[in-house]
């Protein structure tokens, strides 16, 4: 699960308010590109784990295509990625409990826990 992530960190340097990454990698990927291949979700996917993805639309801290960029390379690499974006949401206004998408956001989670849970019982 991921709540407007930058999934994609390469991507992310470039496209959106990064300086974050930057500063604790300790360069941008050019400077330690060993670095970013080593913690880079999108460069680390597991097709064997479904994501389930957040995004606001206007989020200019990480930028909703980071999102996009990811679910398509889990699909790509045969993974399962459902993405959810939402309109007008900044980076961090979809969590806010006044927010409409904060509500949606966690009637999703709970029907995946409740799925997972079910699931563990079936076993």
């Amino acid at each position: 699960m991921s709540i407007s992530g930058p999934l994609d960190m390469r991507y992310a340097v470039g496209h959106g308010n990064n300086r974050v990454i930057t500063h604790v990698l300790g360069g941008t990927p050019r400077q330690v590109p060993a670095r970013y291949d080593s913690v880079d979700p999108i460069r680390n996917l597991d097709p064997a784990l479904p994501v389930t993805l957040f995004h606001g639309l206007a989020d200019d801290d990480v930028d909703p295509t980071n999102s996009r960029r990811y679910a398509t390379a889990l699909d790509a690499a045969g993974g399962s990625a459902e993405l959810h974006m939402f309109d007008g949401e900044t980076h961090t206004s979809l969590v806010h409990r006044q927010s409409p998408s904060y509500t949606r956001i966690l009637d999703r989670l709970t029907e995946i826990t409740r799925t997972d849970i079910d699931e563990l019982r079936d076993e």
